[in-house]
């Protein structure tokens, strides 16, 4: 009937137009559309395979690889289907694509909610640390006072027996006081003590620069725990490091030109 009618024109159209050098080859006539059919969906005019399925009477020609991308595979799949089966089908993915937007408020409130609980243990657990970083670094302090005291005293110490030995060793006049032995024995003691005195002003000295680092890094810790707190979530990547340095240039010396290269060349021979 009809469809037959239709078909004809459609073949009679491709042979005239087969002969013809100014439409390109590729080119595919648009069909007449089809007839309505009784309660089922769209079927194949004249027995076309899905792959080669008619387009629209009011698209465009285009050519058949384009047609394949044009046409949605879903779309092929469900080619020929009744219209019932469409409608349950359609039903079918608009339940499950409720119950994929339910399931995702879940788990974004479940996610919400730890994210929540996990920031309120992380606070209070850098105050607890701010508490304890403070109380370390007062006693540090505290050290650091009896330290710097104790190399005061220590250094006006060793300054008071060098200048007593530099007045001992002062040459006299004839009749100048010699001592004796006894005191000359008792004097290089005291001497011996000066080294054991400077020896230990060292190491008091030293023992301040452990005090001081310890303080440096305590008070560091301190600031680092406070800028965690303040912290935007957005600041955080979480990717590894090597993942997160491929976009970083690596700096490089070398001259990157022929004339850099030479230039480099003349200076290092004028150099050497």
């Amino acid at each position: 009937g009809a469809r037959r009618e239709a078909n004809q024109r459609r073949a009679l159209v491709l042979q005239k137009t087969s002969h013809s050098l100014s439409l390109p080859q590729l080119v595919k006539v648009p069909p007449d559309p089809p007839l309505p059919s009784d309660g089922a969906g769209p079927e194949s005019p004249s027995g076309l395979p899905p792959d080669d399925l008619p387009l629209s009477p009011l698209s465009p020609p285009v050519s058949p690889s384009m047609a394949r991308l044009t046409i949605n595979p879903e779309e092929r799949a469900l080619y020929g289907k009744p219209t019932g089966d469409l409608i349950k089908l359609a039903r079918d993915r608009a339940q499950i694509a409720l119950r994929v937007a339910r399931r995702s408020v879940e788990v974004k409130e479940r996610n919400a909610a730890a994210c929540d609980k996990a920031a309120a243990h992380v606070s209070a657990s850098l105050d607890k640390r701010r508490e304890q970083n403070e109380a370390m670094r007062s006693d540090l302090v505290r050290q650091q006072r009896e330290a710097e005291n104790m190399i005061s005293i220590a250094e006006g110490h060793v300054e008071r027996m060098r200048m007593a030995q530099c007045a001992f060793k002062l040459p006299g006049s004839d009749d100048a006081f010699q001592p004796s032995e006894a005191e000359l024995k008792a004097a290089d003691e005291k001497w011996d003590r000066l080294t054991e005195t400077e020896a230990a002003l060292g190491q008091l000295r030293d023992a301040k620069k452990v005090i001081d680092e310890d303080i440096r890094c305590k008070v560091a810790a301190i600031r680092i725990d406070e800028s965690c707190k303040i912290l935007r979530g957005t600041a955080v990547d979480a990717r590894r490091a090597d993942e997160r340095d491929l976009y970083k240039m690596r700096s490089v010396s070398a001259p990157g030109s022929p004339l850099a290269h030479s230039h480099s060349g003349v200076f290092s021979n004028a150099a050497a």
